[in-house]
């Protein structure tokens, strides 16, 4: 039997839908969601730049450490005065600045440093008729400052300090390019290049700073393998004689220093100012900040080098290094 249901009996259908409340809900929850998606995102990286960074930087400290081992046994043509008892002091402190102005050559982290050619250094020492100065002439130029020289002349003037670290370690060593991936090199519109950290920006490096704070690797309680015998030294040359291209070290009152290392940094993503405002280090190139580490009454034509590692410069090694920047002086690394 067929039963005949009227239309009115048959049941109400149900229409779903979301209430305002709930769209608003669920809005808000994909909000949060995509929220920390975003940031976990960014988080991971920047982790990754961070780690890719470190490991350039310690490639870089690596090949650099080596250079500079091997200048503790480096054999550097200097004068052998003889005479008083005091010639010894002065013949060991000869040895002494040649070898540091021989490392300025061959690590110089400036234009500055590798447009000027060996320096000519005489020594102020107390004999036993009195003080005594003695002329000790000049190391030989460096063929690796001379290559330098060549590479450097192209410069636009960009990231030079950068570009320095690139001439060092790569024409220094041609046999570590394989240490290095091709995303850890850029090359700039002049032709020149310089190793990049995680997110594209130049590597920066300092041969000497005894300034440095917070470091882990130098400090006044180790002595500079460079100066075994603590004869030591302080440049006391006038502006007239830094233009003449003779330093003059006093030997009357030794200054013992200790051992510097190469800094090597990156401003972790931050803007480049970075490093003057926050790390406190000298990245310049210009002849007027190099000179004034000697005299206040500077002529800016005149090309000084650093070769004096615990020269202090006005303005320069002060303050402490921003969170953001990466080097191998710190347990961030």
């Amino acid at each position: 039997m067929i039963k005949h249901v009227s239309a009115g009996a048959c049941p109400r259908l149900r229409h779903i839908a979301f209430t305002l409340i709930e769209l608003l809900m669920v809005i808000t929850i994909i909000g949060i969601l995509t929220g920390i998606s975003v940031t976990v995102t960014r988080q991971v990286y920047h982790t990754a730049r961070v780690a890719k960074t470190e490991a350039t930087i310690q490639k870089l400290d690596r090949v650099l450490l080596d250079m500079y081992a091997d200048y503790e046994n480096r054999r550097v043509p200097s004068p052998n005065f003889s005479g008083p008892p005091e010639a010894a002091t002065v013949t060991q402190a000869a040895r002494l600045w040649f070898l540091r102005d021989m490392i300025r050559m061959e690590m110089p982290c400036n234009r500055a440093e590798i447009e000027a050619g060996p320096v000519n250094f005489s020594f102020i020492y107390l004999g036993r008729t009195g003080t005594s100065q003695q002329t000790a002439g000049s190391v030989p130029d460096s063929p690796l400052r001379k290559l330098y020289l060549t590479e450097i002349s192209k410069s636009n003037g960009n990231y030079e300090p950068a570009k320095c670290l690139y001439l060092v370690v790569m024409y220094g060593n041609p046999e570590v390019r394989e240490l290095f991936v091709d995303n850890e090199i850029a090359t700039d519109d002049d032709g020149l290049s310089y190793f990049v950290d995680g997110w594209g920006n130049p590597i920066y490096f300092l041969r000497w700073a005894p300034g440095l704070a917070l470091s882990e690797r130098q400090s006044n309680n180790h002595p500079d393998p460079l100066d075994p015998t603590e004869v030591g030294g302080t440049v006391v040359s006038d502006e007239q004689q830094l233009i003449d291209g003779q330093w003059v070290i006093d030997l009357i009152t030794p200054r013992h220093g200790w051992a510097l290392l190469p800094v090597v940094m990156s401003s972790g993503g931050e803007r480049e100012e970075s490093f003057d405002n926050s790390f406190g280090m000298k990245l310049t190139t210009t002849t007027h900040d190099i000179f004034d580490c000697h005299t206040e009454n500077c002529n800016k034509n005149v090309v000084v080098p650093t070769v004096d590692p615990f020269c202090s410069v006005i303005g320069t090694y002060t303050g402490q290094p921003n969170h953001a920047v990466i080097h191998n002086h710190s347990a961030r690394r």
